[in-house]
């Protein structure tokens, strides 16, 4: 018995350890191909979910065609696959376990029309997964997240997109709160965005709740519904 339970023990030490090991290198993956890939489905604008997985440098994708757009905020953009213009794009296999990695989802959270134009409200969930020791069987993987934005210029009846305003949000910009009643889940955040448009000043308004600081910023898109091209 006693062997036993020092090779339990052993086994433990090994496991905590290589997760460590598995945090401390999680740069070694690089994130900009997934961020380039989650980009370009945004620019396009298909009304179709799109889930992207790659694993050992082969991508699978998926694609489905839902009916319905959900109203959400960003809390719920882990939900927007559900929905047209969803997007996920991931890729695990990290650390000694491989179940650390990157996983992007999101999609479009708004949109609102002027004349010939169409202005979009973008939101990408940035996740880094640790990797973990898998048991408990039922806890969450242990992960950081932070929150990018994109505000969005269309033409209509063109293909494609201009990025009006990119806006960046890290893990230590979120506000967490923990759940008594769950504690082997992550911490909860509760950050939501909301788009106004002003078609007579062309001014676009984005509020951003639930980040350690407040977030208003008002946008000029004059230049943009003007010109008869996109920029």
């Amino acid at each position: 018995m006693c062997r036993v339970r020092s090779l339990l023990h052993s086994v433990m030490v090994i496991a905590v350890a290589a997760s460590f090991a598995g945090t401390i290198a999680h740069a070694s993956m690089p994130r900009e191909p997934l961020d380039k890939i989650w980009e370009d489905h945004m620019l396009e604008g298909k009304s179709s979910s799109i889930h992207i997985e790659i694993k050992k440098g082969t991508i699978s994708k998926s694609e489905r065609h839902p009916s319905e757009t959900r109203t959400v905020t960003a809390t719920d953009a882990a939900m927007l696959f559900l929905d047209p213009y969803g997007i996920i794009v991931r890729e695990l296999g990290e650390g000694f376990w491989g179940n650390g990695g990157w996983v992007l989802q999101g999609g479009r959270l708004d949109n609102a029309s002027d004349e010939n134009s169409i202005i979009q409200l973008y939101v990408k969930v940035v996740q880094y997964r640790h990797s973990y020791f898998p048991f408990p069987f039922e806890r969450d993987a242990p992960t950081d997240t932070g929150y990018e934005f994109f505000l969005l210029h269309r033409k209509k009846d063109i293909p494609g997109a201009a990025i009006v305003r990119k806006w960046t949000f890290l893990p230590q910009d979120v506000v967490l709160r923990e759940n008594p009643h769950q504690p082997l889940t992550n911490p909860d955040s509760n950050v939501q965005a909301f788009l106004s448009y002003e078609p007579l000043s062309r001014i676009a308004m984005v509020k951003i709740t639930g980040l350690t600081h407040p977030f208003e910023e008002r946008v000029d898109l004059s230049p943009y519904i003007q010109s008869t091209s996109p920029p």
